[in-house]
């Protein structure tokens, strides 16, 4: 899967740490928070998370059916604040640009601040 959005001006990588509560794992959280949700024939493979104009996240999990050996998806009856979303994990990171993924930085080597008021 590859994330896509309308006009995909800038595309990247994600990075998270699932919190700890869920002992790193979205399909502990799964399991945990929703009856519906068989943990013995699905394994949680990752999210995949759609925020547009910082209202709504529409959340879906990517699942393995172990019955069938084909991936499906969950998703939650509503969309989640994008709070809720991010109170799911203890870090996250997103890395979007043109031609992102061919760039190198070595790490400190963040010269430039950004002081409020340069917008």
């Amino acid at each position: 899967m590859i994330a896509c959005v309308q006009y995909n001006d800038v595309v990247g990588t994600a990075a998270a740490d699932v919190a700890d509560r869920y002992f790193n794992s979205l399909q502990k959280f799964l399991v945990d928070s929703y009856t519906s949700y068989d943990g013995e024939r699905f394994s949680c493979r990752g999210c995949s998370v759609y925020i547009s104009e910082r209202n709504y996240a529409y959340v879906s999990f990517v699942c393995l059916d172990r019955e069938t050996n084909e991936f499906v998806k969950f998703a939650p009856p509503e969309p989640w604040s994008p709070e809720r979303f991010f109170d799911l994990f203890k870090r996250f990171e997103i890395v979007v640009g043109r031609d992102i993924s061919e760039v190198e930085i070595p790490d400190g080597s963040e010269k430039i601040l950004l002081c409020h008021g340069d917008e």
